[in-house]
């Protein structure tokens, strides 16, 4: 039926709390109901108010207040659509506490089932890898302990363990290769050092000394036993062991080689010139760990210059007495040295001559440049020739004999000459010369052969005429056997009988007499010689002198004329 509202009618139960229980029972949930106006808790206001706020119907609002249960909210409204009731309900959290349990228990049994699986795995760990690693390493503290390193390490297999074992076994052979080596370095060293020819030493940074040679201690003429740590003090001087320990202690503390001269004295008293050489040896961080050194003695050689400079002032002291001319000159003719001999004879003093070059008191025409060349290319001593100019204007002619002074590597570095004046000897000597000259002229231009011979019988003279007598040139004759050549052979054993008497007294029976014999020309040819033998000696022996003429011609015309006079 249609038409207007006269009136409403409101149909209403009433939701006691049994009918709530009833509920709550058959849904086995908590269920209650709050009238919107009463007094609720908050936990109910809150959700009220969330649920009113929304202003939608069927909505719901659920919380969790606790990890036990889970509580849901519901607004009903009245006819008028005001918030008339809201129901809660509670449901426990029998699945969330269950399936926390099952986690729980889960992750205890996972635990449990790790750490069981941990402690085998740490047995068989302990079992297969420790237990051989222990073993490992035992044995290589074994092999260092004891020091044997052509020990090895045993242990067979083929996994890592084993590799590793043979790893480490081939660094231990390295090891002792390597500790072969420098205990053969060392040996070497030391044998070096205990043998060698110069003193050995080595010292810490603080001076102490660890090591001498054999050599070290005859030098120093203390024991190695005495002279380990600070007892090599007692070697050096008393008047030189405070400087050197200090400029020790200063290169070593700078780290750089050091080399010094000192003095050792000897338990007798006597001392020993020495020369040290040092060098400081640095660790891996660059610290001075150790000091090596030599020790040389140099008392031969100071001994050996010692005698030479006195030798020198005697070579002076005898050279500034000899009449001679001496003086040392450079290889460009710059004096070095003049005794007082050649002071006095070119009347200069010998600040004037020093430094000066020698050629300024030879004549400027005098051809010195060949001799300076055969100077400095000379071996030798050479002897020269040559005219000098007095102070007086005088021309003097001398002899020199000059020989080079080399240095260590060959070269020249100065000559040394000795000279003497021989003007009146080869003024003699000219004159013999032009003698000698005038003598070959006349015997030359003789017709009779002149003929020398020595005391052992061999030509010494041989002229012209000679040649021409008996066919032989001078060259052939000079120091050959005369009598076994120009004497027939019947009578060579009585001319040497002859010769030998000669030799003792210059007489014989043909001496100072004019005899004739006979001769051979060079052809074999005999012919009769008229010969004159004059005795000269020389030198404490006897020579003799022979003219011999050819008679050849005269013996026919003798007798030819004795033939004449027969037949008249």
């Amino acid at each position: 039926y249609e038409g207007p509202s006269h009136g409403s009618l409101i149909f209403a139960r009433q939701v006691s709390q049994v009918q709530i229980d009833s509920i709550s029972k058959q849904l086995h949930l908590k269920c209650r109901a709050f009238a919107m106006g009463q007094e609720v808790p908050a936990e109910v206001r809150a959700a009220a108010e969330t649920l009113t706020k929304s202003n939608l119907e069927g909505q719901h609002y659920i919380v969790r207040p606790s990890e036990d249960r889970i509580v849901g909210y519901a607004m009903l409204h009245d006819i008028g659509g005001r918030d008339a009731l809201l129901l809660e309900v509670t449901a426990p959290r029998t699945v969330y506490q269950q399936a926390k349990l099952a986690r729980r228990d889960f992750a205890l049994s996972f635990l449990g089932t790790g750490a069981a699986m941990l402690s085998g795995l740490i047995v068989v760990l302990e079992l297969l890898i420790v237990a051989r690693l222990r073993k490992l390493r035992g044995r290589v503290q074994e092999i260092r302990t004891v020091g044997d390193w052509r020990e090895r390490i045993d242990m067979r297999g083929g996994d890592e363990l084993s590799a590793l074992a043979a790893d480490v076994n081939r660094l231990i052979a390295a090891l002792s290769e390597s500790i072969r080596k420098e205990d053969e370095k060392d040996r070497r060293f030391r044998m070096l050092t205990t043998h060698a020819a110069v003193g050995m030493f080595e010292s810490t940074p603080d001076s102490n000394c660890v090591f001498v040679n054999e050599r070290w201690c005859e030098i120093s003429g203390i024991p190695i036993e005495q002279a380990l740590k600070k007892g090599w003090h007692n070697a050096v001087h008393p008047d030189d062991k405070e400087w050197v320990l200090s400029m020790g202690a200063s290169r070593m503390a700078a780290g750089e080689p050091f080399e010094f001269e000192c003095r050792f004295k000897r338990s007798d008293g006597s001392v020993r010139y020495v020369v040290v050489n040092a060098v400081p040896l640095r660790n891996s961080k660059g610290e001075v760990s150790a000091c090596i050194g030599s020790v040389m003695d140099l008392s031969d050689i100071r001994h050996a210059e010692a005698e030479l400079r006195e030798n020198e002032k005697r070579y002076r002291e005898i050279i500034e007495l000899q009449a001679d001319l001496v003086c040392r000159y450079r290889p460009d003719t710059i004096l070095t040295y003049v005794n007082d001999a050649y002071c006095l004879y070119f009347g200069k003093k010998r600040a004037e001559l020093i430094g000066k070059s020698f050629l300024e008191v030879l004549p400027g025409n005098e051809p010195l440049e060949n001799v300076l060349l055969d100077l400095r290319n000379a071996s030798g001593p050479i002897a020269t020739r040559h005219q000098t100019i007095l102070e007086s204007g005088d021309q003097r002619w001398q002899e020199w004999m000059d020989t080079p002074v080399r240095d260590a590597d060959g070269h020249i570095v100065e000559f040394q000459a000795v000279g003497r004046d021989i003007t009146e000897r080869k003024a003699a000597e000219d004159a013999l010369r032009e003698s000698e000259a005038k003598l070959r002229s006349i015997t030359s231009a003789v017709a009779d052969a002149i003929v020398m011979m020595d005391e052992d019988g061999l030509v010494t003279f041989w002229n012209e005429a000679a040649e021409r007598i008996f066919g032989y040139s001078r060259m052939e004759m000079l120091g050959r056997p005369l009598h076994d050549i120009i004497v027939p052979e019947r009578y060579r054993a009585a001319y040497r009988d002859g010769h030998r008497r000669f030799l003792e007294s210059g007489e014989g029976a043909m001496i100072g007499r004019t005899m004739e014999i006979q001769g051979i020309h060079k052809d074999g040819a005999e012919f009769p010689i008229e010969l004159n033998i004059a005795p000269v000696r020389f030198g404490g022996t006897w020579h003799a002198i022979g003219t011999m003429r050819n008679i050849a011609e005269r013996k026919r015309a003798e007798k030819d004329l004795i033939s004449a006079k027969q037949l008249a």
